[in-house]
């Protein structure tokens, strides 16, 4: 498996993840018991907005950017985690696949670009 085609599939499941934000905020909200509808329309944007990032790095692979991007990714996994700890009673089973699910896809695409992130950069 190749770095660039890891970070395209993770550019495709970040943008789906900010389409189903933006585009369905109150069911969002509604079962991951988030209090204010802005958070959700914020997550979205950000998630749209990282996109780009994902797919520069695909064609243009740097170190740098290669591993911030693993630290963000990581970043939002703590960040769900921390999310679902702490409003686990509130969140509906639908939320809880959501927030656990993208936090374990990020997770499994982090994971992977740090494997193949050594072996696509040795020729820098």
């Amino acid at each position: 498996m190749m770095l660039s085609t890891i970070l395209r599939v993770n550019a495709v499941f970040t943008g789906a993840c900010g389409l189903i934000c933006l585009l369905a905020t109150a069911f969002v909200v509604t079962h991951c018991a988030i209090p204010e509808r802005l958070w959700v329309v914020i997550l979205g944007s950000m998630l749209l907005a990282y996109v780009p990032t994902l797919l520069l790095a695909a064609w243009w692979p740097t170190r740098w950017l290669i591993k911030t991007i693993i630290v963000l990714d990581w970043g939002y996994v703590g960040l769900a985690a921390i999310f679902y700890i702490t409003h686990w009673s509130k969140v509906s089973s639908v939320g809880a696949l959501m927030v656990i699910g993208s936090a374990f896809m990020v997770a499994v695409f982090a994971a992977l670009q740090q494997k193949y992130t050594s072996n696509a950069l040795r020729k820098e």
